[in-house]
């Protein structure tokens, strides 16, 4: 999982802990307010999609999650890369 238990409270009361964004070839576009990530656990998130994204996305579709605190998927990755394709290696202690 690279999705921490922190959460955002979002207009409606429930928790959020992570947007679903469009993605294009340059990455991601805004995210999609009325589509978030509204649970996760060890191996799964459960997306609440707006009626927009669930029409549009087919099985196999693959959405970007802007997660809520960042700190656990940073630490995974070996290198960042930019909107450019520049690679910039992660600093190791």
């Amino acid at each position: 999982i690279h999705l921490s238990k922190e959460y955002l409270v979002g207009p409606d009361g429930e928790k959020v802990f992570g947007y679903v964004a469009p993605l294009g070839e340059k990455g991601w576009g805004a995210a999609d307010a009325g589509s978030f990530v509204a649970a996760v656990s060890q191996e799964h998130g459960i997306i609440k999609a707006s009626p927009e994204l669930f029409a549009r996305t087919r099985i196999g579709d693959v959405l970007a999650i802007l997660p809520v605190h960042s700190c656990l998927t940073a630490n995974l990755l070996k290198h960042y890369v930019t909107l450019d394709g520049e690679e910039i290696e992660m600093m190791h202690a």
